[in-house]
């Protein structure tokens, strides 16, 4: 049964570390080997610490031997020699007659904490057969154990060669067949840990109680295990075992969060407290944290309790390395009017970071930047380089272009039969400016132009993207249908043709247009002016005629200048 006290010290111990957020990597397979429990994480290193690497004996078994005869209790006696127990060879009661009455105890290495398990803390010799086969002790004054009279006593066993039923009831009795003058004495023995978690690691006897560390009886009085002989003082040996602190794990490839983090974390502790320093701080039971990034001294030791000694104080460094994480992106209008302010921005950098900002410019994206912010027309690229600071690391942003843009005015020049209305009054480069365009009725567009060149309808809608200076408009209307109007020499109207579609080839129909002869001249019709072309508009045409000089009333003449042929007809 393992010890109440050493319940106490694990779970103290225990409850701390898990309060702290600090329970072991690893469950104690060795607790007194002084191996380190190798952390199993990648992100660790292992910082020994104190651990009690002796190993020793301890008493794990004790039985009252007893026989009615020499040669018997010899026999006993060899026989549990031969089982590897240690037997005390005086008897119990030398001098006071009654049974051979031998003390015997088995032990065993420790070599392992579950060897702690069958450990025997303490003996007690109970006066009368009052307290049965197990006790709590209580009413003792002695400071050995009256503050652990909660322990639970048991009764030691015994063996030997007894003949009658009456003898075997009382088994155990070191006082057994002494007489009815003496008192009836029982050995009582506890697993649980006692004030000082002492161990036992043999028994001797002594005819003297000068000294200490003998064994009590329920009174809280050094014992006499014969007071009807020769005196026997049972002499417990102990052994305090020191606090073991298989130290602890730094944790490694920290890297800054903006929250706090677990520099370290405790092993197995036995018997003890973990107090942590950072940075030759204050002791502290918390577990070492830390949110900057930067370089730590982690010191821990374990404060023994119940009477065990402190460990040595271990430290190592643990870094909290800056971040990479501040990776924002440059952010700018598209577009920037020449003449106006503007200024770049980050989206995405994080609201801790101090690091100051320089935007560079240039107008080439894998050309050399500069702190220049630039003003003219053109496409230039921007991007933004971050010191670094406490927390984060320097970083440079890709760069991200933009285009800074002329606003030009635009006009519409005079026109007739019609109107144009661009859909702004100024505009950047290259911004669309759509124009709504009214003809007269009766009239269509027939040209368009802006700064002299020509602008053609893209499905019936009239655009363009605005030049980097100003834009002049123009515009021409024409007729969709005209009026052709014949008139004679005289100004007589001959034939109205109505509603002739743009773009046709009039025709007239009439007879052929006359003039009157005179005294002089005979007239003969020879055209239309102005020339026959396709209709662009209402227009007249005038009958022309050619005079020729009269050869008698109805004769005439004509002389062929090139080729010298005077020709009379008539």
């Amino acid at each position: 049964m393992k010890g109440r006290i050493w319940r106490k010290a694990m779970a103290a111990a225990l409850a701390l570390l898990i309060v702290s957020g600090s329970t072991p990597l690893k469950p104690v397979a060795d607790l007194f080997s002084g191996t380190a429990i190798t952390a199993s994480a990648a992100s660790t290193v292992d910082v020994p610490g104190s651990v009690d690497t002796s190993s020793f004996e301890v008493i794990t078994d004790v039985k009252i031997l007893g026989a009615d005869s020499s040669g018997d209790m010899e026999k006993l006696e060899n026989k549990y020699k031969d089982w590897g127990w240690n037997v005390i060879k005086q008897d119990l009661n030398d001098g006071a007659g009654g049974w051979y009455i031998y003390l015997a105890y088995k032990t065993t290495t420790v070599t392992q904490q579950s060897d702690l398990n069958n450990a025997i803390r303490d003996i007690i010799i109970v006066n009368g057969s009052a307290y049965g086969e197990k006790t709590t002790l209580s009413g003792i004054t002695d400071t050995t154990l009256s503050s652990n009279t909660s322990r639970t006593f048991y009764k030691c066993e015994s063996d030997g060669d007894f003949s009658s039923e009456t003898d075997q009831a009382y088994k155990g009795n070191l006082n057994r067949g002494t007489g009815s003058g003496t008192p009836d004495l029982y050995m009582y023995y506890t697993r649980e840990a006692g004030n000082d978690n002492s161990l036992l690691t043999s028994f001797s006897l002594s005819t003297s109680s000068s000294g200490s560390a003998y064994c009590y009886n329920n009174s809280g009085i050094t014992a006499d295990l014969n007071p009807s002989g020769t005196a026997a003082y049972l002499r417990l040996n102990r052994k305090s075992v020191s606090a073991s602190y298989y130290g602890f794990t730094a944790n490694t490839d920290l890297v800054y969060n903006g929250s706090a983090q677990v520099l370290a974390n405790p092993k197995s502790v036995y018997y003890g407290t973990v107090y942590w320093r950072v940075n030759n701080g204050y002791l502290s039971t918390y577990q070492p944290k830390a949110t900057k990034a930067g370089t730590y001294t982690i010191s821990s030791y374990v404060s023994g309790e119940f009477g065990f000694g402190d460990t040595p104080e271990v430290s190592t460094t643990v870094t909290i390395a800056k971040s990479d994480a501040n990776k924002p992106t440059v952010t700018i209008d598209s577009t920037i009017e020449t003449g106006t302010t503007y200024a770049p921005a980050l989206v995405g950098k994080a609201a801790d970071c101090t690091g100051a900002v320089t935007y560079l410019y240039s107008d080439s994206q894998n050309g050399e930047y500069s702190s220049a912010q630039p003003s003219t027309e053109g496409t230039y690229w921007v991007k933004a380089e971050i010191a670094e600071d406490n927390n984060y690391n320097a970083y440079t942003t890709a760069p991200v272009s933009f285009k800074i843009l002329n606003r030009s005015s635009i006009s519409v020049s005079a026109c007739e039969n019609g109107t144009v209305t661009p859909d702004k009054e100024t505009a950047l480069t290259g911004e669309t400016v759509t124009l709504n365009i009214s003809p007269r009725e009766n009239y269509f567009i027939k040209s368009i132009t802006v700064n002299d060149e020509a602008l053609s309808p893209d499905e019936g809608v009239y655009s363009f993207a605005m030049p980097s200076e100003d834009a002049v408009i123009a515009a021409e209307f024409a007729q969709s249908y005209s009026d052709v109007v014949w008139k004679n020499w005289d100004g007589y109207v001959l034939e109205t043709d109505e509603t002739v579609e743009y773009g046709k080839m009039p025709e007239y129909n009439g007879t052929t247009p006359t003039k009157p002869t005179d005294a002089d001249y005979i007239y003969t019709f020879s055209g239309w002016s102005p020339a026959i072309s396709s209709v662009e508009g209402d227009i007249v045409y005038t009958a022309q005629f050619t005079a020729h000089p009269k050869c008698g009333d109805k004769a005439y003449w004509e002389f062929d200048s090139e080729s010298g042929k005077l020709t009379i007809s008539g």
